[in-house]
């Protein structure tokens, strides 16, 4: 069986928790403030984490999938 999964970056208005539940590859999170500043990075986040915590001042988040 032969699928190709479809990469993209997300930019998200959040401030909620994330998971990465049914995604199949490994990315990058970035947690900005309203200011777009970075203020929390995560490498090599692997698929499937139940929760992944985030910083109170968090206003945006930014997925790069790797």
């Amino acid at each position: 069986m032969n699928f190709k999964i479809n990469k993209k970056i997300a930019f998200i208005e959040t401030n909620k928790p994330l998971h990465t539940l049914f995604c199949f590859y490994r990315m990058n999170i970035y947690w900005l403030n309203k200011d777009l500043k970075v203020i929390k990075v995560l490498f090599n986040v692997r698929p499937f984490r139940w929760y992944i915590p985030t910083p109170k001042e968090t206003k945006y988040v930014l997925e790069l999938p790797l």
